[in-house]
């Protein structure tokens, strides 16, 4: 379509899943706008409708064009409607119309050659209609996108919902010119007026002009009759090759203004599939047969002396006219009739070659390279045959600079287009690897696939040639991606392996009655914290998760188990250091630590007795109370587990003398005040006094003073 480019603060509110992005076409109707069906992810061409359409009308109308398809018929999908606005929604196209590639061809006009493909495509497609009863009414220039070498005929859905009505006066929905005599009075849309806008396309293209250009064209429409193609190319002054009669009939026929006497589509098809029609060219020849001698007349004498010599010079007269005849006049028609004869199998070959420009050229060229020579030499009077086959030949040439041209411009569009989709893609992919890192089987998987898509060759070229960049980046990353996958596997799988082993170890020592419950819960323990340690990745395959549930189900039956073996009777100062760091201390050093333990507990209230570092009934009671509240293995032991939660660290072995604690101090310090014998009362005083009577009686009994 046009490339009409609209801000999109211009773009009209979304209709449903439809978002406007640019506006790429208008018209008298309304115009036609690409958008971004976000239900699909796909881009469709919405014609915006006038408020006066009948709604109701279209609806019914558009179910019943859906299913139709056609090559050259650009699809209806769908009508959209919202608030009371409404669009026909289309597949999308980026062709060219006739009117604009006409345009930009620097001779305006096109040849019989050149448009006999597209008009053989546009009559099937309307024969095709036609036999599904059908009518398009609205064929005209801007209507039809070229597309590569295909065409593509739009508007189906709105063609016979834009007819001006007999009682309102709105601006014509069509070009004038396009529209029948029928079409202008509002009459309902038939298939004559379809070979009526054919018709007048193919006089617009072959003259630069529509039919009627100037002045009150409607009533042109209604009541004149055209002059045909070659004597409106004579008004112009434009030079080309001639129109076939059987064309100048056949357009003649379709503009009549009586719809009846337009020719069915039938003939045109057949017109342009079968042979080229060539006039021959007739030539006088001379009579092979001897003349009549004179006869006698009966009862007549014999001829006069100047009877015979006026019939001898008769006869030599005769004879110089037929040796004439014979030597120069055909010869000269002969000659003409082989240069007419050349000129007529290239220009044949022309039309019938549309897209091999170079091979039409090399005809043109062979035809010009035999004949100016012999022209020159023989027959210089037929110089106008040749200048006729120049003009054709530079039209070929002109045409196929032009479509080069064109091609280019077309396969730089081509590939700029597939240049952004390669560009959006790679971006909206890196995007992703930004802001989801960890996903990374998703994103190998988008990394290829974007590969995939455009790490490809692009008409005969490796894209990597135009976006090395990105692609050499998407490698680095899908394979970057990979390998870490690939590690983590290995990873997990090691893991997995290990963790398994070591799991049945312990099930396999947890089978062993003579090992005691507590150096297994530890072993237990610290294989759910080198689980607990483990990446999250690691930690989240199923595999592992169910060894830590076993892991954990067989730390609940040991300390169970524990329960059961926890000692009945207070350990040995060496014993209660078994299984810890300090197993190897000295007795002193042991005692020490012990001392230091019970003073912990005692400020935790669970030991009463004195802080001496000696084992004992309470001491062991204490150790199992704290090991129970912290959650810990009821051994009655001081490993390391239980020193650490008593908030003892970095012992040492400590080989000084014990101190003396008083009975109840705390640390090691009394907490039993002396008090002076100036301080007492008369009890306390008394009290000394009977102290000191019951020593001096023990005394007395002892032998002591």
């Amino acid at each position: 379509m046009t490339t009409s480019q609209n801000p999109r603060s211009e773009a009209p509110a979304p209709i449903g899943s439809f978002e406007f992005e640019r506006c790429v076409f208008k018209d008298s109707l309304s115009s036609t706008w690409r958008c971004l069906d976000r239900a699909t992810g796909v881009h469709v061409d919405l014609r915006l409708l006038p408020e006066w359409v009948s709604l109701d009308e279209l609806r019914a109308w558009v179910a019943n064009i859906e299913p139709m398809t056609h090559r050259s018929l650009l699809r209806t999908l769908s009508l959209a409607e919202e608030g009371g606005r409404a669009a026909v929604v289309s597949d999308a196209t980026d062709g060219e119309t006739l009117f604009q590639r006409r345009a930009r061809r620097p001779r305006r006009f096109f040849e019989i050659s050149e448009i006999k493909p597209w008009i053989k495509m546009l009559a099937e497609m309307l024969a095709h209609l036609h036999e599904h009863g059908l009518a398009h009414g609205a064929v005209h220039g801007g209507n039809v996108f070229v597309e590569g070498a295909e065409l593509k005929l739009a508007d189906l859905a709105v063609s016979r919902m834009i007819r001006p009505r007999k009682d309102e006066n709105r601006m014509l929905p069509l070009p004038p010119p396009a529209m029948s005599p029928q079409a202008l009075a509002g009459e309902p849309v038939v298939a004559a007026d379809d070979i009526y806008g054919l018709a007048s396309l193919v006089y617009d293209l072959l003259t630069g002009k529509p039919v009627f250009h100037s002045g009150d064209v409607t009533e042109q429409i209604r009541a004149v009759t055209p002059p045909g193609v070659s004597e409106r190319r004579k008004q112009f002054g434009i030079e080309a090759a001639p129109v076939p009669e059987v064309w100048e009939k056949w357009i003649a026929a379709s503009l009549s203004k009586d719809p009846a006497k337009r020719p069915p589509l039938q003939h045109l098809i057949e017109m342009v599939g079968g042979s080229p029609i060539a006039a021959g060219t007739s030539s006088p020849g001379a009579s092979s047969s001897p003349l009549p001698a004179p006869a006698k007349a009966p009862g007549k004498p014999m001829l006069s002396v100047n009877q015979w010599i006026m019939a001898a010079a008769a006869m030599i007269a005769l004879g110089f006219s037929a040796t004439i005849y014979s030597q120069r006049i055909i010869p000269r028609l002969e000659f003409q009739k082989a240069l007419d004869g050349a000129f007529l199998s290239a220009s044949n070959f022309d039309e019938e070659t549309v897209t091999d420009h170079q091979a039409a050229i090399a005809k043109w060229d062979a035809m010009l390279t035999e004949w100016q020579p012999r022209l020159a030499r023989e027959h210089p009077e037929f110089e106008p045959v040749l200048a006729r086959a120049r003009v054709q030949r530079q039209a070929r040439l002109d045409q196929q600079q032009m479509d080069e041209k064109t091609a280019k411009a077309d396969a730089l569009a081509r590939l700029d287009a597939r240049l952004k989709k390669a560009r959006a893609d790679y971006e909206v992919v890196r995007l992703d690897t930004v802001m989801r890192p960890g996903d990374r089987e998703k994103l190998v998987k988008e990394w290829s696939d974007f590969l995939n898509n455009h790490d490809v060759e692009f008409e005969g070229k490796p894209m990597s040639d135009v976006m090395g960049v990105e692609i050499g980046d998407a490698k680095s990353q899908r394979d970057g991606l990979s390998k870490i996958l690939a590690d983590e596997k290995a990873l997990i799988e090691a893991t997995i392996v290990k963790t398994d082993a070591e799991v049945a170890r312990l099930r396999q020592l947890t089978s062993d009655a003579s090992l005691p419950s507590a150096g297994k819960i530890t072993q237990t323990e610290a294989l759910l914290d080198q689980m607990a340690s483990m990446p999250r990745l690691v930690l989240i395959t199923p595999q592992i998760e169910d060894l830590r549930k076993s892991a954990e189900s067989l730390l609940a039956q040991l300390k169970v188990q524990a329960e059961k073996e926890t000692p009945k009777e207070p350990l040995a100062l060496k014993e209660l250091f078994a299984s810890s760091a300090c197993k190897d201390f000295s007795e002193t050093g042991c005692k020490h630590i012990l001392q230091a333990a019970q003073v912990a507990l005692k400020e935790l209230k669970l030991y009463e007795g004195r802080p001496d570092g000696g084992t004992g009934k309470e001491t062991h009671e204490a150790i199992i109370a704290f090991q129970k509240e912290k959650s810990l293995v009821p051994n009655a032991a001081l490993d390391d587990k239980t020193l650490a939660a008593l908030g003892l660290a970095e012992l040492k072995d400590d080989t000084t003398p014990m101190p003396q604690l008083a009975s109840t101090g705390s640390r090691g310090s009394s907490s039993r005040k002396k008090i002076k014998p100036e301080e007492k009362g008369f009890g306390g005083k008394a009290m000394d006094g009977v102290k000191n009577i019951g020593k001096s009686i023990g005394g007395f009994f002892s032998g002591k003073k």
